[in-house]
């Protein structure tokens, strides 16, 4: 098997001759968890808007909803850390390798 290397695809010859593109583990691994990430900010974010809509209409939240409003900010961290630090990794291993 051949298999060329563009960024974090690789391209892999079969035995068939066909070029198939698959991402390499850490690639999805990142990928992964940006999309948790997102995924917790965005119901962080629902439940900030909740709690506002409650307290507008003279309700009284519950203690979940305060609970499960601190994900939006863990969300956001992991949403911008990981690809920072994806990044750096990357360019680390770059230096290491001399390309």
């Amino acid at each position: 098997m051949l298999s060329v290397r563009t960024g974090n695809l690789v391209g892999v010859g079969n035995e068939y001759g066909r070029w198939a593109r698959t991402r390499e583990p850490q690639a999805r691994a990142e990928t992964l968890a940006l999309r948790v990430g997102v995924v917790m900010f965005v119901v962080g974010a629902l439940a900030l808007a909740t709690i506002f809509v409650l307290h507008a209409t003279g309700g009284a939240p519950v203690l979940a909803l305060y609970l499960t409003s601190v994900l939006c900010p863990l969300g956001f961290t992991l949403a911008v850390l990981v690809p920072v630090f994806s990044t750096a990794r990357a360019r680390a291993a770059r230096e290491r390798s001399g390309q």
